[in-house]
């Protein structure tokens, strides 16, 4: 499937909050994870964390929630030592927050963006701690317009994880996840890049009440793709891909794609 990448023109208003999930164990990472939490294990020599809060903070985001688990502590103490860097150079400030996600070791992060519930109440954005991502995305999102969001790319071997259907309008139809790329039925999925602009709408609407239905449901392994899934029948305010294939990106999972990662990134300005 050809996707067309939509450019940046005008200044349509991007969210000032984000939701980061970094609760995670990170156990397909080890040995680098025995010491540090996923997030903050480097890439090009920068941690994926600190390259995130850089493009939030750069995209006009004023407000980063991080739900924390597997050594919180560092986490926190990282966010906060840089985001007080980021305060110090333009004078707009980046308020940076936590939110605990005790269960991390035994659940999933569709479990630790329920425990940061009471901040899915206005626009923002939603990123996963382990994707290393360029500056451009986040405008790429913001330049698309009015309502909900998610970053896709070509879903190509040997790439795996979760992924989108697309109607002839980039209208997103389902996520899929657990697939790997080249087998039976995967010719017209796209990648999801983990990296979503959600609105209020969207927020309260559908993904909340989707995320309480699997709470209660006891579906403490579901990835929040899943559960956006299940969003999607909620209501009809809906959710669109664009495409950022033209933007470098990696979702750093094990050792094979923190070097890959590592080589993708190490020209990137």
């Amino acid at each position: 499937m050809t996707l067309t990448a939509i450019p940046i023109n005008g200044t349509p208003r991007g969210p000032g909050r984000a939701v980061i999930l970094a609760a995670g164990l990170g156990s397909r990472l080890r040995p680098y994870t025995d010491s540090i939490p996923k997030p903050l294990v480097p890439v090009a020599g920068r941690p994926m964390l600190i390259n995130a809060l850089d493009c939030l903070h750069a995209a006009g985001v004023r407000e980063v929630v991080i739900v924390t688990g597997y050594r919180g502590e560092q986490v926190r103490a990282a966010a906060l030592a840089h985001g007080r860097r980021l305060d110090n150079g333009n004078g707009q400030t980046l308020d940076i927050r936590f939110v605990d996600a005790p269960d991390y070791s035994a659940s999933n992060n569709s479990v630790s963006l329920w425990q940061a519930r009471a901040h899915l109440d206005r626009d923002l954005f939603l990123i996963e701690g382990d994707v290393m991502f360029d500056r451009h995305l986040l405008p790429r999102l913001i330049s698309a317009g009015p309502g909900s969001v998610t970053a896709v790319a070509p879903f190509l071997p040997p790439m795996s994880g979760s992924t989108v259907a697309i109607d002839h309008a980039s209208r997103v139809l389902s996520f899929r996840t657990r697939m790997r790329a080249g087998e039976p039925g995967t010719g017209r999925l796209l990648k999801t890049i983990n990296i979503h602009l959600l609105r209020q709408d969207f927020l309260q609407q559908q993904l909340v009440p989707a995320l309480a239905a699997s709470v209660a449901g006891g579906h403490v392994t579901a990835y929040v793709e899943e559960v956006m899934d299940q969003a999607l029948t909620r209501g009809m305010a809906g959710l669109r891909a664009v495409s950022c294939q033209d933007l470098p990106w990696f979702e750093v999972d094990d050792a094979g794609d923190l070097e890959t990662a590592n080589q993708l990134f190490r020209n990137v300005a």
